[in-house]
């Protein structure tokens, strides 16, 4: 009979066993490692991270993108303008508007008073170095500058003379007006007009710098507004006037002539925020109304460049 046939597992012997069989082994073939998953859509997308610090324009890429070094201009609306325009208003810039995401002159000009609160050149263009300045000087989401707390390094000091202080200092070249509490402490910031040099009529002018005093309250101008201005109907000066008069605060003594300056309502809202009075600080009505009820006859109210 033929001998059986066997067989041979050269198991755990090594490269014995082979030599032994007269054959060397032979390495397996490579296994291919499994090909990762394909990617979804959602897998592919990088995220870069946000270059502000305030998270109130962290969402926006068109802003992201100006900060990085791009420019945004006048023409346009977009939610990034509206989280701008909202920041504006926040710190007290007027954007008589409100917060609708237009690009238009309202936004411009609110740029450009933020501009020169922030000592950069006041051209009304959102470019990379307002984009930073207003990362750094807006408020958190839902807050103001006037709010405990908030960043107030663009608030000027109240001191008008050792140990007195005014309860309003009007930033002119700002159009902003800041109102204090008796120790000084900010308690809010108001957009203001301001007067505008070469009126057609030739009457008043720029507004100028100066410490004044209050030296009159009047809570109905009509009749005024009638006397001075007729062609207003009685509104020139809105639903309040307070007057001022030029002052020495350190000696108390008052100027003698008629400064022609003073606090008032308007109902051109749409003034706000800019050069448009004939030398007066005008304020929306409500606005005036919050001035008036606080500040009281023999305080102070400066007027700075």
């Amino acid at each position: 009979m033929p001998e059986p046939q066997t067989s041979v597992r050269p198991i755990g012997l090594g490269s014995t066993i082979w030599k032994v069989l007269g054959r060397e082994p032979v390495a397996p073939a490579p296994v291919a490692p499994a090909a990762p998953p394909a990617a979804i859509p959602g897998d592919t997308l990088q995220v870069s991270p946000s270059p502000f610090a305030n998270r109130r324009f962290a969402a926006h890429a068109d802003l992201a993108a100006v900060f990085n070094g791009q420019v945004l201009r006048p023409g346009g609306t977009s939610a990034g303008t509206a989280a701008v325009q909202r920041a504006l208003i926040d710190q007290g810039f007027a954007v008589p508007g409100g917060a609708g995401g237009y690009y238009g002159a309202q936004t411009q000009q609110a740029l450009k008073n933020f501009q020169a609160a922030a000592g950069l050149e006041p051209d009304g263009i959102l470019g990379p170095k307002t984009m930073k300045a207003l990362d750094r000087y807006a408020p958190a989401p839902g807050k103001t500058a006037w709010d405990k707390g908030s960043d107030q390094s663009l608030v000027p000091s109240p001191e008008v003379a050792p140990g007195k202080k005014a309860r309003v200092v009007v930033a002119i070249g700002q159009h902003r007006a800041f109102a204090f509490d008796k120790s000084g402490n900010l308690t809010k910031i108001y957009g203001v007009r301001t007067g505008k040099s070469g009126h057609a009529d030739g009457r008043g002018g720029a507004t100028m710098p100066g410490v004044r005093v209050v030296d009159g309250k009047n809570n109905d101008p009509t009749e005024v507004s009638n006397r001075l201005w007729p062609e207003s109907g009685g509104t020139a000066f809105g639903t309040r006037l307070i007057g001022l008069t030029p002052v020495d605060p350190a000696t108390g003594k008052r100027g003698t002539a008629y400064a022609g300056q003073e606090l008032h309502g308007t109902y051109q809202e749409g003034s706000i925020g800019r050069d448009f009075s004939h030398g007066c600080v005008g304020l929306t009505n409500a606005d005036i109304q919050e001035i008036y009820d606080q500040v009281k006859v023999g305080e102070f109210v400066r007027f700075d460049p």
